[in-house]
């Protein structure tokens, strides 16, 4: 099954030697992908900025390393989407490879249907009641994601998937690649039941720096009619915006109920 992987960084600051010679040694040629730099490609970054869009999300102002990070990722899904690969493994300069990635990635199998495999250990919120016959990674040990979890350091995704990506209001409306709140809804989210890559737990090093997730906190995650106006107003779409703000939170709090209760893990 053909894929590729791609690392991440930046010309001036690259942290990936380690990783990239982890991969090869698992006999994976990695392909370096840059990113925009804030001291030269300061303008396309500001260009890409929207505050309000931001501060609707993440309940901050978006910083100019993270704009250009997202900008990163979109680079790669580009390239994928340019190549015939049919899935691409895609890390940040910084991650760390514990386990040969190619035990999983080329048992994936070729599908319509737009498939995120995150390959780190970040949290979230597992679905366990679901179909597993009309699911196309049925049977290859992989935990249903309702949405995407924390961290962008190493995940996988198809073709169908990177598609979508392209050409949803994703590339319009920049958000952090941790949560892209406007990634398209028939994106299934999965996590492997093997962990593949961390993250250095030393921050001192990191691009971004320390972020808040204000996601977190209980009164972000209820339903609100007063987010799902501001949203409209913001042009993301009264579909897109209702899905986040009431389906999707409905859909989570069941499942944290159902798990404090015994009904799900």
């Amino acid at each position: 099954m053909h894929y590729l992987t791609y690392v991440l960084g930046v010309p001036s600051n690259f942290r990936g030697e380690s990783l990239c010679k982890s991969l090869r040694d698992f006999g994976i040629a990695p392909e370096i992908v840059f990113g925009p730099e804030i001291e030269t490609d300061f303008e396309l970054i500001q260009k890409s900025t929207n505050n309000d869009y931001a501060i609707f999300t993440m309940r901050r102002r978006i910083k100019p390393q993270e704009v250009a990070c997202c900008l990163g990722h979109l680079r790669m899904y580009a390239r994928l989407f340019e190549s015939r690969a049919e899935w691409g493994i895609f890390l940040e300069d910084d991650a760390i490879c514990i386990e040969n990635p190619k035990s999983l990635i080329e048992k994936m199998p070729i599908t319509n249907k737009p498939c995120h495999i995150f390959l780190h250990d970040g949290p979230g919120t597992n679905l366990n009641l679901w179909s597993a016959g009309s699911d196309p990674l049925s049977g290859l040990g992989m935990i249903r994601r309702l949405d995407p979890q924390y961290g962008a350091y190493g995940y996988a995704l198809n073709r169908a998937a990177v598609g979508l990506i392209l050409k949803s209001k994703t590339v319009r409306y920049i958000n952090t690649p941790d949560w892209p709140y406007l990634w398209p809804r028939r994106i299934k989210f999965y996590k492997s039941d093997k962990v593949f890559f961390m993250h250095p737990e030393d921050m001192s090093m990191s691009i971004i720096g320390e972020r808040i997730n204000a996601q977190a906190q209980l009164i972000n995650q209820l339903p609100s009619f007063f987010r799902f106006i501001s949203g409209v107003k913001l042009g993301i779409g009264v579909r897109e915006t209702f899905y986040r703000e009431v389906t999707l939170k409905l859909i989570r709090l069941t499942f944290q109920i159902a798990k404090k209760i015994g009904f799900s893990k």
